[in-house]
């Protein structure tokens, strides 16, 4: 009784927090002039409001008709239509704040497989507390969305992988963790395809983290199921992604997976003069446009698929041969992604307030500590933790090709919650042992 008191306390604990940070981030905005302080929150509200209105899906121009992925505009959708208009931004907020709430409550399901109380409420505490948690529920953007559905995908992944292990384990501070389950790894695989796919469609920068999990696994564990399950989660991502995959392919007469957003991401970090960071704001991809339209327009050759689709071209070809010619300034860039990615005292451009910036500096970095001494511990069950840890190599690896921020860090330090609610229940029981002994 006790146990489930303290999880609803830590869930309205974490509502209650997002609550005031919204409604502090809602009243900046106002006194600025705007509603939005992000210019890509702009670009999913204007697509929602397409989507609410029955109007072309496209961003301005039947050139930008592919320019974002349409999970987090569909939400928004539901609410686009409000009037007035600061009122729907605002109820916006509050969808962020339950789903941000959400997503403690995922990390303490995640946790509670370990079957030790302490480290499932500290778990739920960390994803309920940490800044970077409780600003990607308040700010419009793709994050709000992403991080439960990743969450959640992460806890079924975790479930099937180990579901089929018929010898219990132990760790040292717990019992074993095997449950009955009404529902197949063949199914669960699948499942958690489908929610990758809604993922993916949310945030396109998930869409090479199942093939980055693949190969971890089958060269950890390589067995005929996981193939299966690897296959069968391939056949959810691919269920949930083909409409979007037949509309594109309608537009472009191309496959087109994602976004026509990845050459200028790639542009973005991949190019003369570039820092790691991106410091021109896509302003580049206007001159690439510019340029391209005066080279076409005597063109009398047949051009291939949409205006779209040969910018996107002309980008990411650019920057992948300017990144052949200059190896030494691709290693020197991928350096300083990585250093703005990890950075422990985060840019005033990214965080400007010096409290915000000092509370996400200790909170990132105590996550990381304590994670890293719950996988020290638990290392005899590094198979139930390690899809935990992935997500922070993953976004880590692909921000040093693409640009480094500490926003693409926030959803992987979230997953590692779990793992430092295992550590904070490892430092209290040592804890413990020592006031014995003592006794």
């Amino acid at each position: 009784m006790r146990y489930k008191l303290a999880v609803a306390l830590i869930l309205v604990l974490a509502f209650a927090v997002r609550i005031s940070a919204a409604l502090w981030w809602d009243q900046l905005a106002t006194n600025e002039g705007r509603l939005f302080r992000f210019g890509d929150s702009d670009s999913y509200w204007h697509l929602a409001k397409d989507i609410a209105q029955g109007l072309p899906y496209q961003y301005g121009s039947e050139n930008a008709s592919i320019f974002r992925s349409p999970g987090y505009p569909l939400l928004l959708s539901t609410i686009a239509w409000i009037e007035p208009e600061k009122k729907a931004v605002w109820l916006a907020r509050i969808v962020g704040c339950l789903l941000g709430t959400a997503v403690v409550a995922l990390t303490m399901s995640a946790t509670a497989r370990f079957k030790n109380t302490n480290a499932t409420l500290i778990a739920g505490l960390c994803a309920a507390m940490y800044p970077g948690a409780i600003g990607m529920s308040v700010t419009i953007l793709s994050e709000q969305l992403f991080v439960p559905l990743m969450m959640l995908h992460l806890q079924l992944v975790n479930r099937w992988l180990n579901i089929q292990d018929s010898t219990p384990q132990k760790s040292s501070l717990d019992r074993p963790t095997n449950q009955p389950t009404i529902i197949s790894p063949p199914m669960l695989a699948c499942l958690s395809g489908a929610i990758a796919g809604c993922a993916i469609l949310t945030r396109p920068s998930f869409l090479l983290f199942i093939p980055f999990f693949a190969v971890v696994s089958l060269l950890s564990y390589p067995r005929k199921s996981l193939a299966l399950n690897l296959t069968l989660v391939g056949v959810g991502i691919s269920v949930c992604m083909l409409p979007w995959w037949y509309r594109n392919y309608r537009l472009t007469d191309r496959f087109v997976p994602t976004t026509l957003q990845v050459g200028a991401s790639l542009y973005d970090g991949l190019h003369q003069g570039a820092s790691g960071g991106s410091d021109e704001g896509m302003k580049f991809s206007e001159d690439f446009a510019s340029k391209l339209a005066e080279e076409e327009k005597d063109s009398k050759q047949r051009l291939e698929s949409t205006f779209e689709y040969r910018l996107n071209h002309r980008l990411q070809s650019t920057a992948l041969e300017w990144s052949q010619q200059n190896p030494q300034e691709v290693a020197k860039l991928a350096a300083s992604k990585f250093r703005r990615t990890w950075n422990p005292w985060p840019p005033a451009a990214e965080l400007s307030s010096f409290w915000v910036r000092l509370s996400e500096s200790i909170g990132c970095f105590g996550v990381l500590i304590l994670s890293a001494i719950g996988l020290i511990a638990f290392r005899d069950r590094w198979k139930e933790l390690y899809i935990f840890l992935l997500p922070t190599i993953y976004f880590t690896l692909l921000h040093m090709v693409f640009v480094g921020s500490i926003r693409y860090l926030q959803p992987a330090v979230v997953a590692l919650c779990v793992l430092a609610g295992l550590g904070a229940a490892t430092l209290i029981k040592i804890g413990h042992l020592g006031k014995l002994r003592q006794l």
